[in-house]
């Protein structure tokens, strides 16, 4: 028997993914996250601010977040922080520049990031983290409608 992996789970979920939203204020760094996430049928939004990342997240269902660790009116503290004012669900992965920094990624799991991945991400990992984080957001969607019924 073939072994599942996390994206072949995706596959079989229903197609109930509304956007995934990447933030980057580099077009080169934002043409190469979007390529990788539109090949996997994802439909990355693209948002440089956190401030435009709060009005979308406030007009439309966003399941995932793929943040750099600094924007131009933050960084990713302030990003989850604000997310978290702001009640929305999505999951939030950081993707820092100091290839894999300790202690950026100790602090942005403390923060209440899902995960934290090196710039630039390998292709399969982006893949799979953000596979997961659907997985995950979606299961938390169906436990709430399981609760309130």
């Amino acid at each position: 028997m073939a072994r599942r992996t996390i994206l072949d789970e995706l596959e079989g979920e229903e197609q109930m993914l509304t956007r995934d939203l990447v933030l980057s204020g580099e077009s080169e760094h934002w043409r190469n996250l979007s390529s990788i996430m539109a090949s996997r049928g994802w439909e990355p939004v693209r948002c440089e601010t956190i401030s435009a990342v709060k009005s979308l997240v406030l007009r439309d269902q966003i399941e995932v977040i793929v943040s750099d660790d600094v924007l131009p009116d933050g960084d990713f503290r302030e990003l989850i922080r604000e997310l978290k004012r702001s009640a929305c669900e999505a999951l939030v992965i950081v993707m820092g520049r100091s290839y894999a920094d300790w202690d950026d990624n100790l602090e942005a799991m403390i923060a209440g990031a899902y995960d934290y991945l090196a710039y630039p991400p390998y292709p399969k990992g982006l893949e799979q983290a953000v596979a997961a984080a659907l997985l995950e957001s979606r299961a938390r969607r169906k436990d709430l409608v399981l609760k309130a019924a």
